[in-house]
């Protein structure tokens, strides 16, 4: 039985866990036709720490994306941020 907790999409927001080669969870489409699914030591279903260690081929370009998009966030809360100083200093 897959533990759905652990199955995003690839486009969900990105774990502190994920890098270029793992994701926290799972973020294939369809979880049952990955054919690494309950591996030992590279399926996040059967990990104790939830990592998948062979995600999808897309994986890379999505997780690129996301960064690029979590960093652009960041830095307009930043720059927001720093405008309601300069008017609370003014």
């Amino acid at each position: 039985m897959l533990n759905k907790e652990i199955v995003f999409t690839k486009s969900s927001p990105l774990k502190p866990e994920d890098n270029l080669l793992q994701t926290y969870g799972c973020r294939y489409h369809n979880p049952v036709m990955c054919k690494h699914i309950g591996q030992p030591k590279i399926c996040a279903f059967t990990r104790s720490d939830n990592l998948c260690l062979n995600p999808p081929n897309t994986w890379k370009r999505h997780f690129l994306h996301l960064n690029d998009k979590l960093a652009f966030q960041q830095k307009r809360n930043d720059v927001h941020q720093g405008n309601q100083m300069k008017n609370c200093n003014s």
